[in-house]
């Protein structure tokens, strides 16, 4: 019995579809089952403020930016899923360093109180302007993926399809047989057993604000220094969005379990306090959503190690947006490595 299909991937979010979509343009011929054990675009990527900036704090990030812009110049025909805007960093490092963090850019002083800018400065802190950023909503970007792969006719996508377990057997990975699969499930990866123990990896939680301001809507406040951002919210022009981490950490991936808690709130109405208090009264509801990040905060993309044909492709680490094309693009050549040795053999 021949396998249905070439590759399996597991999770229709950002990382998955863009792997699914690339490894049709890599190879035209390629036969692919994207499952999903929600809906299209859940998860991190239907509740993330997806920015996407070139912080390079070390070489694994500056080699996954490099990839990244390498895979868009070399594929122009993936879909364009994110738009320019000025970024503007606080950061408390010199000019050089951080230039350096941003992959070289070009830094310049930037006069926060341009344009009335809502933000305030503490001592040590300056402002910078560095080129342009970008930012999507990954929920929009995943169903223009969705539209794209189907019209292929070459990729099948099952909603409502959770993965139970993946076992090795003569012609591939049953359940749907496969010569091989991709697990790009993100926080999930945490809870799923056939996906292999992940270790060192802790689920974090997202708190999201949605500020009912044009102060911002035009531009994304980036700190190399805090674990929080402002950026446009790409669904409601005119409305911007603050995203910090919570300390409390995540207890689980359901997403039904996630609400706005008072504390949630009182996070970020003590961030705005110190950093725009004139927008702490232009909070206007939110949400909470998980990510999973491991100790080196970069994406995994490795191989099973209890299971050859099954590579791991999530724990984005919060940068399943801003690094999807080279996430896909490495965990594609994996497989392309396992394949030829599988057919040598």
């Amino acid at each position: 019995m021949s396998p249905e299909t070439d590759i399996i991937v597991a999770g229709a979010g950002i990382v998955g579809l863009s792997a699914a979509m690339l490894a049709i343009l890599r190879w035209p011929q390629c036969r692919i089952i994207v499952l999903e054990r929600s809906r299209i675009g859940s998860g991190a990527s239907r509740f993330g403020g997806a920015s996407d900036v070139p912080f390079t704090p070390d070489e694994r990030h500056r080699e996954l930016v490099w990839r990244s812009t390498r895979v868009r110049r070399d594929y122009p025909q993936l879909p364009e899923v994110s738009r320019r805007v000025p970024t503007i960093w606080i950061s408390k490092a010199s000019p050089e360093r951080l230039s350096e963090r941003l992959g070289g850019a070009k830094v310049t002083p930037f006069d926060h109180t341009e344009g009335a800018l809502p933000i305030r400065l503490h001592p040590g802190e300056r402002a910078w302007r560095a080129g342009e950023g970008r930012f999507g909503c990954p929920n929009l970007a995943c169903q223009t993926l969705a539209r794209r792969l189907r019209a292929s006719g070459r990729v099948r996508i099952f909603e409502a399809t959770r993965v139970e377990a993946i076992e090795r057997c003569d012609v591939g990975l049953r359940i749907f047989t496969a010569r091989a699969a991709i697990s790009a499930t993100g926080a999930w990866a945490v809870s799923q057993s056939w996906a292999g123990p992940h270790k060192g990896v802790r689920l974090k939680r997202i708190v999201a604000v949605h500020l009912e301001t044009k102060a911002l809507h035009r531009l994304q406040i980036q700190y190399d220094h805090e674990d929080l951002y402002f950026l446009p919210d790409p669904r409601q022009p005119g409305r911007s969005i603050l995203c910090l981490s919570s300390p409390e950490r995540a207890q689980g991936t359901n997403p039904d379990t996630f609400s706005l808690t008072r504390d949630d709130r009182a996070l970020a109405l003590a961030a705005l306090a110190k950093h725009a208090p004139e927008l702490v009264n232009n909070l206007a509801g939110g949400r909470v959503f998980c990510d999973a990040y491991n100790e080196e905060c970069a994406p995994e993309i490795t191989v099973s190690a209890e299971l050859p044909g099954l590579f791991l492709a999530g724990v984005c680490s919060g940068s399943g947006f801003r690094h999807a094309p080279a996430i896909a693009d490495h965990a594609l050549d994996l497989v392309a490595r396992y394949l030829l040795h599988a057919h040598a053999a």
